[in-house]
């Protein structure tokens, strides 16, 4: 029983495909049908990433981190502050559809 309670239960994502008819099918047989895809389907999301005045919009796997979004928009995170929403953000942070991520220099006072 405590197996099964670590599995995750989120349901697997169904494709609905809508049959159009065939020539060979009269219309009244197919129209409107519905057919199951049982395969998974990736969902994927869309996010901003840059430094100020230079912005790229990647499309990710649903799942990814900030550390993909940089990878896949070729940005390096080296001597940058990373911030999310505008909120203080790590390369481990999932990222949500529709985030912009942004790189700033750290802001550094007198000494």
């Amino acid at each position: 029983m405590a197996e099964n309670q670590n599995q995750n239960t989120d349901p697997k994502p169904v494709v609905l495909t809508k049959i159009a008819p065939t020539t060979n099918q009269p219309a009244d047989q197919t129209a409107g049908r519905l057919e199951i895809n049982p395969e998974p389907v990736e969902t994927r999301i869309t996010v901003n990433v840059g430094v100020q005045g230079k912005m790229r919009k990647v499309l990710l796997p649903s799942g990814s981190t900030v550390a993909d979004a940089l990878r896949a928009a070729e940005f390096d995170a080296k001597d940058h502050e990373i911030r999310m929403g505008g909120a203080p953000a790590r390369l481990d942070t999932p990222v949500e559809d529709g985030r912009t991520i942004m790189l700033l220099r750290p802001v550094r006072g007198n000494n």
